[in-house]
């Protein structure tokens, strides 16, 4: 998936992202690791009326637990 923006294209991003749930007795619980190898990229960017390009970077790796 490519992703665009007015005339430029930012690289596509491939991310690795493991989650495991378990249930007992009526209850479930989830662990979410997101971006496991920490890759680097830029979640999205914008075009300012001064035609800059402002990149905003993504999140490294992080934890979610849930029940």
């Amino acid at each position: 998936m490519s992703r665009f923006l007015l005339g430029h294209f930012m690289p596509p991003v491939w991310l690795l992202n493991l989650t495991t749930v378990y249930e007992i007795h009526g209850f479930q619980g989830s662990a979410t690791i997101n971006n496991v190898l920490n890759y680097h990229y830029d979640a999205y960017a914008t075009m300012q009326s001064d035609h800059n390009i402002y990149y905003y970077p993504a999140p490294g790796i992080n934890f979610n637990l849930a029940l």
